[in-house]
Protein backbone atom coordinates (compact mmCIF):
# COMPACT_ATOMS: atom_id res chain seq x y z
CA UNK A 1 0.00 0.00 0.00
CA UNK A 2 2.66 2.43 1.13
CA UNK A 3 4.38 1.91 -2.48
CA UNK A 4 1.46 2.28 -4.10
CA UNK A 5 0.66 5.79 -2.49
CA UNK A 6 4.30 6.41 -3.64
CA UNK A 7 4.30 5.50 -6.98
CA UNK A 8 0.86 8.15 -7.43
CA UNK A 9 2.74 11.03 -5.73
CA UNK A 10 5.47 10.30 -7.87
CA UNK A 11 3.74 10.36 -11.05
CA UNK A 12 1.41 13.74 -9.80
CA UNK A 13 4.08 15.35 -8.68
CA UNK A 14 6.42 14.38 -12.15
CA UNK A 15 3.09 15.90 -14.40
CA UNK A 16 3.02 19.01 -12.43
CA UNK A 17 6.67 19.38 -12.66
CA UNK A 18 6.14 18.97 -16.51
CA UNK A 19 3.38 21.47 -16.48
CA UNK A 20 4.97 24.11 -14.83
CA UNK A 21 8.49 23.35 -16.03
CA UNK A 22 7.21 25.13 -20.28
CA UNK A 23 5.88 21.61 -21.62
CA UNK A 24 2.70 21.15 -23.07
CA UNK A 25 0.54 22.04 -21.02
CA UNK A 26 -0.60 25.26 -21.32
CA UNK A 27 -3.57 25.90 -18.90
CA UNK A 28 -5.99 28.90 -20.05
CA UNK A 29 -4.28 29.86 -23.32
CA UNK A 30 -5.96 28.73 -26.81
CA UNK A 31 -4.01 26.54 -29.28
CA UNK A 32 -3.29 28.68 -32.51
CA UNK A 33 -3.53 26.63 -35.70
CA UNK A 34 -0.78 27.41 -38.31
CA UNK A 35 2.56 28.90 -38.31
CA UNK A 36 2.76 32.17 -36.57
CA UNK A 37 4.75 34.98 -38.89
CA UNK A 38 7.89 37.02 -37.65
CA UNK A 39 8.72 39.86 -37.23
CA UNK A 40 8.29 42.60 -39.78
CA UNK A 41 11.27 43.15 -41.97
CA UNK A 42 11.32 38.96 -42.35
CA UNK A 43 8.35 38.43 -44.79
CA UNK A 44 6.25 35.27 -44.63
CA UNK A 45 4.94 33.33 -47.07
CA UNK A 46 1.66 31.85 -46.54
CA UNK A 47 1.39 28.40 -47.13
CA UNK A 48 0.12 27.41 -50.80
CA UNK A 49 -1.45 23.86 -48.96
CA UNK A 50 -3.41 25.30 -46.08
CA UNK A 51 -5.90 23.84 -45.61
CA UNK A 52 -7.89 26.66 -44.14
CA UNK A 53 -7.59 29.63 -46.46
CA UNK A 54 -9.40 33.45 -45.91
CA UNK A 55 -12.40 32.88 -47.78
CA UNK A 56 -14.33 36.97 -47.48
CA UNK A 57 -17.66 37.13 -46.57
CA UNK A 58 -20.77 37.05 -48.69
CA UNK A 59 -22.25 40.69 -48.32
CA UNK A 60 -25.68 38.80 -48.23
CA UNK A 61 -24.57 38.12 -44.84
CA UNK A 62 -24.02 40.92 -42.44
CA UNK A 63 -21.50 41.00 -40.14
CA UNK A 64 -19.96 37.96 -41.84
CA UNK A 65 -17.23 39.24 -43.01
CA UNK A 66 -15.70 41.09 -39.51
CA UNK A 67 -13.41 38.32 -38.19
CA UNK A 68 -11.04 36.31 -40.67
CA UNK A 69 -8.26 33.83 -39.72
CA UNK A 70 -5.99 34.27 -36.44
CA UNK A 71 -2.88 33.99 -38.80
CA UNK A 72 -0.55 37.07 -39.72
CA UNK A 73 0.29 36.99 -43.34
CA UNK A 74 2.32 40.42 -43.54
CA UNK A 75 3.34 43.56 -41.97
CA UNK A 76 2.43 47.22 -42.58
CA UNK A 77 4.73 49.71 -41.41
CA UNK A 78 2.40 52.92 -40.64
CA UNK A 79 5.00 55.08 -39.77
CA UNK A 80 6.82 56.77 -36.96
CA UNK A 81 5.69 59.10 -34.90
CA UNK A 82 7.66 61.99 -32.58
CA UNK A 83 6.50 61.63 -28.70
CA UNK A 84 6.11 64.76 -26.10
CA UNK A 85 7.87 64.62 -23.23
CA UNK A 86 5.03 66.31 -20.50
CA UNK A 87 2.19 66.85 -23.16
CA UNK A 88 0.12 63.28 -23.68
CA UNK A 89 0.54 63.14 -27.31
CA UNK A 90 -2.14 61.28 -29.79
CA UNK A 91 -1.06 58.79 -32.34
CA UNK A 92 -4.29 58.05 -34.46
CA UNK A 93 -3.90 55.57 -37.57
CA UNK A 94 -6.14 55.06 -40.08
CA UNK A 95 -6.77 50.90 -40.23
CA UNK A 96 -9.11 51.38 -43.75
CA UNK A 97 -11.58 48.42 -42.62
CA UNK A 98 -8.80 46.07 -43.19
CA UNK A 99 -8.74 42.72 -41.16
CA UNK A 100 -5.65 43.07 -38.71
CA UNK A 101 -4.67 40.37 -36.11
CA UNK A 102 -1.95 42.08 -33.95
CA UNK A 103 0.10 45.33 -33.26
CA UNK A 104 3.50 45.95 -32.89
CA UNK A 105 4.60 49.02 -31.03
CA UNK A 106 8.37 49.91 -30.87
CA UNK A 107 9.70 52.31 -28.98
CA UNK A 108 12.80 54.63 -30.94
CA UNK A 109 15.20 57.00 -29.46
CA UNK A 110 13.27 57.16 -25.68
CA UNK A 111 11.18 55.10 -23.47
CA UNK A 112 7.57 55.49 -24.20
CA UNK A 113 4.73 55.66 -21.78
CA UNK A 114 1.61 54.64 -23.16
CA UNK A 115 -1.53 55.72 -21.30
CA UNK A 116 -4.32 54.63 -23.41
CA UNK A 117 -4.39 52.19 -26.44
CA UNK A 118 -7.46 51.12 -28.30
CA UNK A 119 -8.49 49.70 -31.56
CA UNK A 120 -11.96 50.84 -32.95
CA UNK A 121 -13.67 48.27 -34.82
CA UNK A 122 -15.53 48.07 -37.87
CA UNK A 123 -18.50 46.62 -36.14
CA UNK A 124 -18.59 49.65 -33.50
CA UNK A 125 -16.72 48.23 -30.60
CA UNK A 126 -13.60 48.90 -28.86
CA UNK A 127 -10.78 46.92 -28.02
CA UNK A 128 -8.17 48.38 -25.28
CA UNK A 129 -4.81 47.31 -26.78
CA UNK A 130 -2.01 48.49 -23.97
CA UNK A 131 -1.23 50.24 -21.37
CA UNK A 132 2.61 50.66 -19.79
CA UNK A 133 6.07 51.22 -20.86
CA UNK A 134 7.74 50.64 -23.75
CA UNK A 135 11.51 51.08 -23.44
CA UNK A 136 14.16 52.10 -25.81
CA UNK A 137 14.72 49.52 -28.96
CA UNK A 138 12.39 47.23 -27.71
CA UNK A 139 8.69 46.32 -29.61
CA UNK A 140 5.17 45.26 -27.36
CA UNK A 141 3.11 43.02 -29.71
CA UNK A 142 0.00 42.88 -28.96
CA UNK A 143 -2.98 40.34 -30.14
CA UNK A 144 -6.56 41.78 -30.58
CA UNK A 145 -8.47 38.33 -30.37
CA UNK A 146 -7.06 35.17 -29.71
CA UNK A 147 -9.31 33.47 -32.02
CA UNK A 148 -9.85 35.97 -34.71
CA UNK A 149 -8.42 38.75 -36.80
CA UNK A 150 -10.82 41.91 -36.33
CA UNK A 151 -11.88 44.85 -39.04
CA UNK A 152 -10.49 47.97 -37.75
CA UNK A 153 -11.67 51.17 -38.17
CA UNK A 154 -8.73 53.33 -36.34
CA UNK A 155 -6.32 52.98 -33.72
CA UNK A 156 -5.60 55.52 -31.33
CA UNK A 157 -2.92 55.65 -28.96
CA UNK A 158 -2.35 58.50 -26.57
CA UNK A 159 1.17 58.54 -24.75
CA UNK A 160 4.01 60.64 -23.70
CA UNK A 161 7.51 60.27 -23.07
CA UNK A 162 9.14 59.75 -19.43
CA UNK A 163 12.96 60.79 -20.07
CA UNK A 164 13.44 64.03 -18.90
CA UNK A 165 16.85 64.60 -20.51
CA UNK A 166 17.35 63.87 -24.42
CA UNK A 167 15.07 64.05 -27.24
CA UNK A 168 12.05 63.06 -27.77
CA UNK A 169 11.01 59.37 -28.11
CA UNK A 170 9.41 58.20 -31.54
CA UNK A 171 6.53 55.60 -31.78
CA UNK A 172 7.05 53.17 -34.51
CA UNK A 173 3.32 50.89 -35.13
CA UNK A 174 3.45 48.08 -37.66
CA UNK A 175 -0.20 46.03 -38.50
CA UNK A 176 -0.30 42.27 -38.45
CA UNK A 177 -2.86 42.07 -41.40
CA UNK A 178 -3.83 38.51 -42.12
CA UNK A 179 -4.94 39.25 -45.73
Amino acid sequence: MKKLILAILLVTSAVQAYAHDGGSIRPGRPDRPGQPAPYPGNPYEPNPYDPNPYQPGYPSHPGYGDYGPARTYRWEDQGESKIDKFITATVSINGRDRLVNEILLRANNADVQITRAYARLSNGRTVEIATGTIRQGRDARVRLDYRYSVRVDEIVIEATSPSLIGSRARLQVWLGLAE
